[in-house]
């Protein structure tokens, strides 16, 4: 596998994906704090989710951890949706 990979170096992105983007901002320092405590953290992220709604949720997520959140494909973008929607 790896040896494959070396040989196509472009399909593969770094599993940093905020090296492109700059450093974390405060905001982001926050909200990974609030969900290290298992209870208040659970609650901060549940509330987040549902003030942004399910396709803001699920759009923020794939930002925050995919490089290229444009190259995923919208079938597996919308069934993320779905289901962040129906709980």
């Amino acid at each position: 596998m790896c040896n494959v990979a070396s040989r196509h170096a472009d399909l593969v992105d770094p599993a940093l994906p905020w090296s492109r983007r700059g450093p974390f901002t405060a905001p982001m320092y926050a909200l990974l704090a609030a969900l290290l405590a298992p209870g208040p953290g659970d609650r901060a992220l549940y509330a987040r989710m549902r003030r942004l709604g399910p396709e803001r949720a699920v759009n923020t997520a794939l930002r925050i951890v995919c490089a290229h959140p444009d190259r995923l494909p919208d079938r597996m973008v919308r069934a993320n949706v779905e289901r962040s929607a129906a709980g």
